[in-house]
């Protein structure tokens, strides 16, 4: 505990943490210093048995995606070149779904991790906005299932249940606001749009 005398007394500052820190993190490190992330932070998501990923969109219209093992060691890293980019990513059972939009596609690269290493890797198309200035969002789901919603219209957003790559139920609400955010409550089983 951290303590600081003054005025005849000693007044409690704080606590200390339990633990001391192992090592700085820098997964995004590999890119160019004139790389400039535009302000959006990037997007994190971590298996159950410890590997992380981070992915992010760099003013210069690149994607960066990386992986380390659980101790820290990155075991994936790769680039891809986008016109006004985004990437957001999720986590579920032993699969990153990393989604990147390149103007107006959204792209979908899984990438299987199993015993701390990257196994299969593929991209698929998954979606197409109504312009690049809309917005989008993922979520997990229940299970191995995942959500997509999307701005596909002016005032139309589509909502997808997706498993694996596989696009199932869709929903297309109309809205006004056009910003899009998704949550999945997994007690309710419900999905906030």
């Amino acid at each position: 505990d951290a303590f600081r005398y003054s005025e005849n007394k000693w007044v409690f500052q704080g606590c200390f943490p339990p633990v001391k820190p192992v090592r700085k993190r820098s997964p995004l490190s590999g890119q160019s210093p004139s790389d400039d992330f535009d302000g959006k932070l990037p997007a994190v998501a971590a298996l159950s048995t410890g590997e992380l990923c981070v992915v992010g969109a760099t003013r210069a219209g690149v994607v960066h995606i990386s992986v380390e093992s659980a101790d820290g060691v990155r075991i994936y890293y790769d680039t891809i070149t986008a016109t006004d980019p985004d990437a957001k990513v999720i986590a579920i059972s032993g699969t990153f779904y990393v989604v990147y939009k390149n103007s107006t596609a959204l792209t979908l690269r899984r990438i299987a991790v199993a015993n701390g290493q990257v196994g299969t890797i593929t991209d698929s198309g998954i979606a197409t906005l109504n312009n690049t200035a809309n917005h989008w969002d993922i979520s997990t789901g229940a299970s191995t299932e995942w959500y997509l919603a999307y701005q596909s219209g002016a005032a139309t957003v589509t909502v997808a249940k997706i498993t694996g790559a596989t696009v199932g139920t869709t929903a297309t609400p109309a809205l006004t606001d056009p910003y899009v955010s998704l949550f999945y409550d997994s007690v309710n089983l419900l999905l906030w749009l």
